[in-house]
């Protein structure tokens, strides 16, 4: 994903708003767009000795207030909708330096995106990827922007379109200002997606980024641990299971069933395999696939 994005920002501030309010009263009955206007002119015309509106108090609650009154993506066509949402993100971002002041809007607009009917399916990618890409690289809003999209995109059979690939997810994991768990989160989401997409190989391959990422010592390592040996025994395209026991999180699931059959795949033999499962019967009906 291109850290670029066009943004329809030509004019004055108030220009801009006004842009933003005539889009939004397009949803509205034909006998309420002049009060939408008459409501613009009292709201965002200024005084010639006035500071620049977006320098006075109270400049963000305004703007928001009417800004966010959309529904869906409203009503356009996809480049009008596309240049609709790029300005709305440049005023946020711009507005809203802190992540706690931004996140509701971000939360609001992404809940937006999603919410529209399924023929919008093209304009939401655009509309998010958008907004993924004019939010700050530090930003930890981004991971949610782009779980969004993974979610939709694996929901839609569409996982090709986001063109993932880890070069990408590593250099945004060091960029991210985020917790080590919501790093794990991610590679975990990003597995799921690819496992659900069917790409058995990929999916193994972010799991095992997964695991390295959870501490031995992390409550979250013997289930880590247990998910990734699971696919790892069942699937028949992954081959490199010696690579998966010099995992160190491993070591939580030392004393599990799955731990055992894992060594009885990589240094048993059938006799061995035969035994395990007569003992592990219950592990075979929990686990497998």
């Amino acid at each position: 994903m291109a850290d670029a994005v066009a943004v329809f920002s030509e004019g004055t501030f108030e220009e801009q708003i006004q842009e933003l309010v005539n889009y939004l009263a397009r949803g509205l009955a034909d006998d309420s767009e002049q009060p939408i206007s008459d409501h613009f002119k009292t709201r965002y015309s200024l005084p010639r000795d006035k500071h620049p509106y977006h320098k006075m108090p109270g400049a963000r609650k305004r703007l928001l207030d009417d800004s966010e009154k959309v529904v869906g993506l409203g009503e356009g066509s996809d480049r009008e909708i596309e240049g609709f949402f790029n300005l709305l993100n440049s005023h946020l971002v711009a507005l809203f330096t802190e992540t706690s002041e931004l996140e509701p809007h971000v939360t609001a607009l992404v809940d937006a995106v999603l919410g529209a009917p399924e023929t919008f399916t093209g304009i939401k990618y655009r509309v998010l990827s958008n907004l993924f890409n004019s939010l700050p690289r530090s930003s930890p809003l981004r991971q949610h922007v782009y779980r969004a999209l993974l979610n939709m995109a694996s929901n839609e059979g569409d996982l090709e379109v986001l063109q993932v690939n880890r070069t990408d997810v590593n250099r945004w994991l060091s960029e991210w200002n985020i917790s080590d768990q919501d790093k794990s989160a991610f590679l975990d989401a990003v597995a799921e997606a690819f496992r659900k997409a069917g790409d058995i190989d990929t999916a193994y391959g972010y799991q095992l980024a997964y695991l390295r990422s959870v501490s031995a010592s992390s409550p979250k390592a013997l289930e880590a641990s247990t998910r990734v040996i699971s696919s790892a025994v069942s699937e028949p395209s992954i081959f490199e299971l010696g690579s998966l026991l010099r995992v160190d999180t491993l070591q939580a699931a030392k004393d599990h069933p799955l731990f055992a059959l894992l060594r009885v795949f990589t240094s048993g033999d059938l006799a061995q395999f035969h035994e395990w499962e007569a003992k592990h019967a219950s592990t075979l009906s929990e686990f497998g696939k």
